[in-house]
Formats: structure tokens, C-alpha cells, sequence
């Protein structure tokens, strides 16, 4: 976040950040979406997920998402820069875990060293660029 602030890569996996302009990309009001969406969710995946972690929904921190609806968060467990990440797809319930940062994140599925098929196959492009406001203008 404090690299780039809010925005998106690719015009798809958005990043918030801390009190932008735009409340949709606050990561505290994005988190607390995410955990009411969980609250009312059946994911069982999700649920085996964060219990396996000691974690619950109020420890769920969302840092991105994307525009299929894809979610990324940090589950605040342990010191921050341990915390895990997960990635989910509740239409699907599946997710991934990554240990390691945001930026490490980033990195492994820009460079294309990581994939998952919760994200699509075109995603990122060859030359993957970052906008702070990439739909101005349109």
C-alpha cells in the first residue's frame, strides 16, 4: 500500500489502501464487507481455512480484490509480518495461501513464477501495468 496506494493492476486485482477517495477501495471498509459476507457464507474451505490458522472471520483483513469478485486478505494472526494471505473465490469456494508480503505476492503472479486457477488464464498480461484510476476518462 504504501508503495503504490490504491488501484488496480491490469484493470483487474485492485489494491486499497487507507482512507482514499473512493470508500471502495478503504481496506478497513472493504474488511469489514468481506467478514458480513463471511458471516453469511457456507464456505467450508474458507472456514477449515482460517480455523487451521487459529484465526477467525474478525481476523480477516482485506487488502485486495478483484473484478470477478475474487478476494485477498491478510488473517491478522501472529506478529503482521507473518500474517498470512489468502486469496478466495467464494462463488467457487476455494482459496489459496500464500505465505510471505503483499509485494511478495505481487511479484510471484506478475512475473508469472506463481498461478492459480482462481485467477483468469489472461491475467496478468505480458506487460503488466499499475493506475491508480484506471477507468479515467472512460
Amino acid at each position: 500500500m504504501e508503495a503504490y496506494g490504491p488501484g488496480c493492476f491490469d484493470e483487474f486485482l485492485w489494491l486499497y489502501g487507507s482512507f482514499p477517495e473512493n470508500k471502495n477501495l478503504d481496506v478497513w471498509h472493504r474488511s469489514q464487507k468481506v467478514r458480513r459476507v463471511f458471516l453469511r457464507s457456507a464456505s467450508v474451505n474458507l472456514n477449515l481455512a482460517l480455523e487451521g490458522l487459529g484465526a477467525g472471520r474478525q481476523d480477516i483483513i482485506s487488502w485486495g480484490g478483484t473484478d470477478n469478485g475474487d478476494m485477498c486478505m491478510w488473517v491478522a494472526v501472529g506478529p503482521p509480518d507473518q500474517w498470512p494471505i489468502l486469496v478466495v473465490d467464494v462463488r467457487e469456494d476455494v482459496y489459496l495461501r500464500f505465505d510471505g508480503s503483499v509485494t511478495e505476492f505481487l511479484l510471484a503472479f506478475l512475473r508469472k513464477d506463481m498461478v492459480s486457477d482462481i485467477f483468469p488464464d489472461d491475467f496478468p498480461s505480458d506487460d503488466p501495468g499499475f493506475s491508480q484510476n484506471p477507468y479515467r476518462g472512460t
